[in-house]
């Protein structure tokens, strides 16, 4: 999260997480999906889950400047989460499907993302 755009707009923020994860995701296809299984895992502790959260605190403090600036819709945050998750997998897999229009999907599923996601 080192080069995480702290100071620039919520837009912004989103759009760098969503290109990195579907970066990491093209890149590692084994590692995003046993991610992918230890999200629905009934087993995981609540201490495991905010343990695995600490390294994203910059993402909370997105959704909750999001939040603030009433740009998000008035939906719960994991629903958001969870709209996000399936889009950025279906994404990854025309990504890698179709790789020399790799960029034309990754920006319209993210323009696909932030028009569900927000309030007109």
């Amino acid at each position: 999260m080192s080069s995480f755009p702290r100071k620039q707009s919520v837009r912004h923020r989103l759009d760098h997480v969503w290109s990195g994860y579907l970066q990491w995701g093209v890149a590692n296809p084994e590692q995003q999906r046993v991610l992918k299984q230890i999200q629905v895992w009934a087993g995981l502790t609540e201490e495991s889950k905010q343990s695995g959260f600490a390294p994203f605190v910059e993402i909370q403090r997105m959704a909750e400047d999001a939040v603030t600036q009433k740009i998000y819709r008035d939906v719960p945050q994991a629903f958001i989460g969870a709209a996000l998750a399936a889009l950025a997998e279906m994404t990854m897999e025309f990504m890698v499907r179709e790789p020399e229009r790799a960029e034309m999907y990754r920006t319209a599923g993210f323009e696909m993302l932030w028009a569900g996601i927000t309030r007109r």
